[in-house]
């Protein structure tokens, strides 16, 4: 009998990559208003993988296991309305009693690409609230928790429930149908829909999750999805953000062997080692960077983009420069406070710890994060070691995951043997 931890990690991983894909399939042929009913069915059909792969073991295709389960139990499921004459009429027209159900579903399995592309267009559609589309999309597309989607928005699950009912009865009452959006409402459409796989993306880079700061899983599907879009016709045109954001993607996701260590902490740029990026992936996101019109740059999309090229290169003047000059423009695009503490690395860089220093202090709004006061630490280490002590365990107290207060301990410990005790 197979263990049973490795075959929940097998469907945990296969739930992750092809539950989304799977749902997305199930509702082009149910109708949007279904969605909860496909997503029970995908439900039932991972929990039968569970209880199945732990006597049996997990089959030589598990993929083909699960959509072969998952077809036979929406399958089976039709009949059952059919023979109880509890059918509506929506459902009748949707999949009349005459229609070889089997075809259908098999029709609806082989456009599983174009079934998600709909499904992410449709949640994304301008009658459902902009916060609930995004959870709605990282729910059925892909496979995130409730509780992730929680840490994703920095709320709780109450709240993310909240937003997906919402979602969905806005769906019902709009009738919103799995379909491409008419080319005059595509571009404002697309804008929601890369705001969606961006922050699938962050949320896996960027991790607040399972005291990880890196998911590569979630980074991944992200990245899946984008590669959906640039290779349908209907949204491979040159669309500069669609590129920018797959460029972006490609350089972060080109560094991920490199930016954690051993204990699971994250590794500075500084200390990374180069050998361990993907040259691969970093030729593969110039490439997209350079259909942009890097020469002029007005979106975040871009100017992140540039700013993640700029961080696969060597130490340089012009680097730093460049840098300064991208995070300069990415503060009048966004409020985010990360942006400003990078911005103030930067600045230490091209001027003096004591520039990025008075630049942080100015800021309200970064006060007090413990991210903040790891910066200032960091500056002051050489400049004077107490105040940078203090700074650096106010940074420890406050990090959220063990992984970061592990680094901040050591930066404490590295200042303490250098004869600067804390009094």
């Amino acid at each position: 009998m197979a263990g049973s931890a490795n075959e929940n990690q097998i469907v945990d991983h296969l739930f992750r990559h092809e539950s989304g894909r799977m749902v997305a399939a199930l509702t082009k042929l149910f109708g949007f208003d279904r969605l909860e009913i496909a997503e029970d069915l995908i439900q039932d059909t991972f929990i039968q993988a569970v209880e199945s792969w732990k006597v049996k073991g997990t089959p030589d295709n598990p993929q083909g296991w699960l959509y072969r389960v998952a077809k036979n139990k929406a399958t089976d499921y039709v009949r059952r309305q059919q023979t109880k004459r509890k059918i509506d009429e929506q459902l009748k027209t949707a999949i009349p009693v005459d229609y070889s159900i089997t075809a259908h579903l098999e029709q609806a399995f082989q456009s599983i690409d174009d079934s998600q592309l709909q499904m992410l267009f449709a949640v994304c559609h301008p009658s459902v609230p902009k916060e609930a589309r995004i959870a709605l999309a990282l729910k059925t597309l892909g496979g995130f928790s409730i509780q992730e989607i929680a840490n994703a928005f920095l709320t709780n699950k109450e709240t993310i429930n909240k937003r997906l009912y919402r979602a969905k009865e806005k769906i019902r009452k709009e009738r919103i149908e799995l379909e491409f959006p008419h080319e005059s409402r595509l571009k404002d459409r697309l804008e929601s829909v890369l705001e969606t796989i961006y922050l699938l993306f962050n949320e896996g880079y960027y991790s607040r999750s399972n005291e990880s700061v890196l998911r590569k899983d979630l980074c991944l599907e992200a990245m899946r999805l984008a590669l959906l879009l640039l290779q349908s016709e209907i949204t491979s045109q040159t669309d500069t953000d669609l590129n920018a954001l797959m460029a972006l993607m490609c350089f972060h996701a080109s560094r991920f062997e490199s930016r954690i260590g051993e204990g699971g902490e994250m590794i500075p740029w500084s200390q990374q080692d180069q050998t361990k990026w993907n040259a691969e992936l970093i030729n593969r996101g110039t490439y997209y960077l350079r259909l942009t019109n890097p020469d002029n740059f007005n979106s975040r999309y871009q100017v992140e983009a540039g700013i993640a090229y700029y961080h696969t290169h060597p130490e340089s003047k012009e680097k730093w420069e460049g840098l300064l000059s991208l995070y300069n423009r990415l503060a009048r695009l966004t409020s985010n406070p990360m942006v400003l503490l990078n911005q103030a690395y930067v600045i230490s860089k091209v001027k003096t710890p004591y520039d990025a220093i008075d630049f942080i202090d100015s800021i309200d709004m970064i006060k007090g994060h413990y991210l903040y006061y790891a910066l200032r630490g960091e500056l002051l280490m050489e400049i004077n070691k107490v105040e940078a002590r203090n700074d650096l365990q106010k940074a420890h107290e406050l990090a959220p995951l063990k992984a970061e207060k592990k680094v901040l301990k050591s930066k404490i410990e590295k200042i303490d043997k250098s004869g600067s005790k804390h009094h």
